[in-house]
């Protein structure tokens, strides 16, 4: 797991990419709007608006050293505006894997200490 340091408010937090269940609705146009993040303990959190959608840019995981594209989503959930990303893997017949979807979130995990 990688983690990053983010500065939020001041403040400087360690945050790792945490994957999640996100509840979308296909429109008839061939959209994908999401419209709850499913937690994983279990808590899900309805999304009140999509303020934002950032094309898709290409992305090599570290982890896993596969291709794939990621859109991110500025989205509000009551008064908390916060992202989530979805990452598009494509077909990949020489692994003998389909194309799949992922969501994931930047989870805060603790306010950084000694970080300069």
């Amino acid at each position: 797991m990688t983690t990053t340091i983010m500065k939020k408010r001041g403040k400087e937090y360690r945050t790792h990419k945490r994957y999640v269940d996100v509840l979308v609705r296909n429109t008839v146009d061939g959209q994908q709007i999401p419209y709850a993040v499913c937690w994983v303990d279990g808590r899900t959190f309805k999304i009140d608006e999509v303020l934002e959608v950032h094309g898709a840019w290409p992305s090599t995981s570290r982890d896993e050293a596969k291709f794939s594209w990621v859109t991110r989503y500025d989205i509000r959930m009551g008064h908390h505006e916060t992202e989530i990303y979805q990452e598009r893997y494509p077909d990949n017949p020489n692994q003998g894997e389909g194309a799949y979807v992922r969501w994931w979130v930047c989870e805060i995990e603790s306010p950084a200490k000694g970080v300069a």
